[in-house]
C-alpha cells in the first residue's frame, strides 16, 4: 500500500502535551511508479477515489472515463484491492480537506 512518495512528519508540542504544530516535508517520489506499476501495484490512491468516488456530473465535467481506459491506472493490472473501498475512502479525503479548512471550490480545483 505504497503512497508513492517519502514523506517526514514533524509535529510540535505544547508545555501540556497537546499538539501545537507541525508540517509534512515530501523528500522522495518514486517517479518510475507513477508512470508504470508492478503486477498487482497500483498508482497514486486519489486517482482510484476519483474514479470511484465521484457522481455522474462531476465525472463529467473532469473528463473521468471508466477506470481501464486510464492508462496510467491499468499498468499493473489492478484497479480493484480486496479491503480497499475507494469511494468510501474518497468521502474521507473530503471529510479530511474540510477539516483542514479547505472550502469546496479549493477542493474541487
Amino acid at each position: 500500500n505504497s503512497s508513492r512518495f517519502g514523506k517526514y512528519v514533524e509535529m510540535q508540542f505544547g508545555a501540556g502535551g497537546q499538539p501545537e504544530g507541525g508540517k509534512v516535508s515530501n523528500f522522495l517520489l518514486e517517479k518510475s511508479r507513477v508512470t508504470s506499476q508492478n503486477p498487482g501495484e497500483r498508482s497514486f490512491h486519489i486517482f482510484y477515489q476519483l474514479c470511484c468516488g465521484t457522481d455522474q456530473q462531476t465525472k463529467r465535467e473532469l473528463g473521468l472515463v471508466q477506470m481501464e481506459l486510464f492508462l496510467y491506472l491499468s499498468g499493473g493490472g489492478s484497479h480493484k484491492v480486496e479491503g480497499i473501498n475507494d469511494a468510501h475512502d474518497f468521502n474521507e479525503t473530503l471529510k479530511a480537506m474540510s477539516v483542514m479548512g479547505l472550502g469546496e471550490k479549493q477542493q474541487s480545483d
